[in-house]
């Protein structure tokens, strides 16, 4: 059963992967316009457009790493999954068992979570 202190943990989980999401598409959607990115569009980056460049990456790792260590954890807690001592590739494999995420191995994209 889902207790109101595991709802919250989500909750809260699933907020932070949004501010994070919304910051890394608001410093994409600034940017797009140099990808691919070449040499030649990199040297003539202002000190701005290189701080955007910065946030994408920041906020893509901090996604990565907030989806990665507490939201896939916390879902497979909640569907009362046993990852205790799980390596993360196998965390990954359960997802993909439960149909949560696409692969495993390709693009781990996470399916009708919220």
């Amino acid at each position: 059963m889902l207790t109101d202190e595991l709802k919250d943990k989500i909750k809260e989980t699933l907020a932070i992967c949004t501010i994070h999401h919304q910051r890394m598409m608001f410093a994409y959607n600034s940017i797009i316009k140099y990808f691919p990115l070449t040499e030649s569009n990199f040297v003539q980056l202002s000190d701005i457009e290189l701080a955007l460049f910065d946030l994408l990456i920041y906020r893509f790792s901090k996604l990565q790493n907030s989806m990665g260590s507490r939201m896939f954890k916390q879902l497979l807690d909640a569907l009362e999954e046993d990852i205790s001592g799980l390596p993360f590739i196998d965390i990954l494999y359960k997802m993909e068992k439960l149909n949560l995420i696409t692969s495993a191995k390709r693009d781990c994209r996470v399916r009708n979570m919220v």
